[in-house]
């Protein structure tokens, strides 16, 4: 699942002219090549223009934020380092 907000680069807070306008600005961008596809372009300017699945997906990226930050919590880069050298 993509990251819409990555995608179109815009804030998570951004208004619905603000998405517009970055969604136009990044399709004339794709034609020029960038690392976007158009597919993901679509499928993110669909999702946060529909505020219902907008929202689906808010929640979908606090959960895996959560997720990500608990894994860290436990493990710290240098206790991380230290195992993988006793082996």
């Amino acid at each position: 699942m993509i990251n819409p907000y990555a995608v179109l680069r815009v804030k998570r807070d951004s208004t619905k002219e603000e998405i517009e306008e970055a969604y136009y600005r990044m399709r004339r961008l794709v034609s020029v090549g960038t690392m976007v596809s158009e597919a993901d372009l679509q499928e993110a300017f669909a999702i946060l223009s529909d505020p219902d699945r907008r929202s689906r997906a808010d929640e979908r990226l606090r959960k895996q934020a959560g997720a990500v930050a608990t894994q860290a919590v436990g493990q710290s880069s240098t206790s991380w380092f230290r195992t993988r050298r006793r082996r």
